[in-house]
């Protein structure tokens, strides 16, 4: 494979139709979004839904982001969850972007440089979530702690539940994008299962198992999880940064999207 290169975000591409000034208003608001080419493309590939299902997105702080947040022990504080559509997530995204000082963690403002949003690319059952809710819910009610969230409950219990696996999701640190590549297309994987989304500080694999071609069917997997990086690659239902929004300083990015180089 080529080396992988990218240019850094410049200003702001955007293809859909919005409001004039955008970018002053940015000036005075948390930025989540920061590349609008790239979120589009990305909200393109995402799989279609059914009528039962919403993907799960989260904007968190984290510390490690930014020192400034040493209050935050956890590193990812919860400051938005929702549910989204295809079609309404840019909107939503747009949202997010608040005044600068809205987002609070015990009376102190959090700082854009913690921002980062992301999703679950596999979608939620809304069917199976509202299920799961109705138990926890009666046992909250006849229980003895009357103390409960019920729209939290919900939205967890949401979260919880897959629908469809669309992707085997893989999360590396610690590892140069171009030599995983190199030891891993088309010796243990097809290219045209793969799609790779640059982060932060590593990269997010998502595999098309039914795009995986029979001679690599039995030890794709394996392969994946057991490389030889000193610790076990993070595997299974997971939530990813995304792109063309932002990651503490970064604008994570497609370098593969179903097998092509972006």
């Amino acid at each position: 494979m080529d080396d992988i290169t990218r240019d850094e975000p410049g200003e702001f591409r955007c293809s859909i139709k919005t409001y004039d000034g955008i970018r002053d208003k940015r000036k005075l608001n948390y930025e989540v979004i920061s590349d609008y080419s790239e979120l589009e493309s990305f909200i393109q590939w995402l799989p279609e839904l059914r009528p039962h299902e919403m993907y799960y997105i989260v904007l968190l702080a984290r510390n490690k982001y930014c020192g400034e947040l040493t209050h935050i022990k956890s590193d990812r504080e919860q400051l938005k969850r929702l549910l989204v559509t295809k079609e309404t997530l840019l909107d939503k995204l747009r949202q997010m972007e608040c005044p600068l000082g809205s987002y609070k963690q015990k009376d102190t403002e959090i700082p854009q440089e913690a921002l980062a949003v992301y999703i679950n690319p596999n979608p939620r059952d809304l069917i199976k979530g509202a299920k799961e809710t109705l138990k926890e819910l009666v046992d909250k009610v006849v229980g003895p702690d009357q103390i409960y969230n019920a729209q939290s409950i919900a939205m967890t219990n949401i979260h919880r539940s897959k629908s469809r696996t669309m992707f085997a999701h893989f999360d590396y640190d610690h590892i140069e994008l171009q030599k995983w590549m190199d030891d891993m297309i088309d010796k243990y994987i097809n290219v045209e299962a793969l799609t790779i989304i640059k982060t932060r500080g590593g990269f997010h694999v998502l595999v098309d198992s039914t795009k995986v071609d029979d001679k690599y069917a039995s030890g794709w997997y394996s392969m994946m999880v057991v490389m030889d990086l000193g610790y076990i690659v993070p595997t299974g239902d997971m939530i990813m940064p995304i792109p063309g929004c932002m990651q503490g300083d970064f604008t994570p990015f497609f370098v593969l999207k179903n097998g092509v180089k972006q």
